[in-house]
């Protein structure tokens, strides 16, 4: 199956809740993807998981991780997080997924998907 990287790390980065959380690395293999990152308070962490889990291209999400980190002088306490998120594969998306990939710039996957429906349609 072929994911849409680009539409995929669009959306994760919109579903990122505000100020106050962020991600550090992210990896993929098949259709899982791994976040770290960090947040300001644990609350943050599950907004962003819940938000993550609203998202069409999500099937699922899980909190493997989540640590407090003390402050320093320099600076403020903090969570370290842990997610791995399953994508929903593309096969063959309905109109509704199509636009919403159209939407977060996968266009060329939109226009490969139009162009084997017409050869499938033949």
């Amino acid at each position: 199956s072929v994911q849409p990287w680009s539409a995929i790390l669009e959306e994760v980065r919109r579903r990122i809740p505000g100020q106050g959380v962020w991600i550090t690395n992210i990896s993929a293999s098949g259709d899982t993807v791994n976040i770290q990152g960090g947040a300001l308070d644990f609350p943050l962490v599950n907004d962003f998981l819940l938000t993550l889990l609203d998202s069409n291209f999500v099937t699922s999400a899980v909190l493997n991780s989540a640590s407090r980190v003390e402050g320093t002088p320099e600076t403020e306490p903090s969570v370290t997080y842990g997610l791995t998120v399953t994508i929903r594969t593309i096969g063959d998306p309905d109109p509704e997924f199509t636009r919403e990939l159209e939407q977060r710039g996968a266009i060329g996957l939109v226009e490969k998907i139009r162009i084997l429906r017409q050869v499938e349609g033949n």
